[in-house]
């Protein structure tokens, strides 16, 4: 490991650890940061894991050239399929992109679809296909 002196600015170089090697934080070792010579691993060993910004989160490839997920702080959530848009939430609801949606029951069961609107009448209205 090049752990080199910390000093009130912070590190003056990174941090090389070995493959399997783990940075591990929390008393009771909560979460832990490791490669195994090809994966990453950010595992929450206990408890739940938070990603939290004030203003947007992405997931990509690491060349940040190709989204797996895009978190906009109070706007939509987007789901991609290679690179390309596939599932949106709106203020209004969901934005299904692609032109077919399947939807599989359970081996031996069914699959159900329902479309739901409330009247303004607090009684729920079911239309079932």
């Amino acid at each position: 490991m090049a752990l080199t002196k910390i000093d009130d600015r912070g590190l003056n170089t990174p941090i090389d650890l070995l493959d399997n090697e783990k940075i591990r934080f929390g008393s009771g070792i909560d979460l832990e940061l490791h490669s195994d010579g090809e994966n990453g691993h950010l595992t929450a060993t206990q408890g739940n894991l938070w990603l939290r910004s004030d203003t947007n989160i992405f997931l990509s490839n690491e060349a940040s050239n190709e989204y797996f997920l895009k978190a906009t702080h109070n706007g939509a959530v987007e789901l991609y399929h290679d690179h390309v848009k596939r599932l949106t939430t709106e203020s209004w609801g969901t934005m299904l992109w692609g032109g077919q949606a399947t939807i599989r029951g359970d081996e031996g069961g069914f699959a159900q679809l329902k479309l739901a609107a409330d009247e303004g009448d607090d009684n729920l209205s079911l239309i079932h296909i």
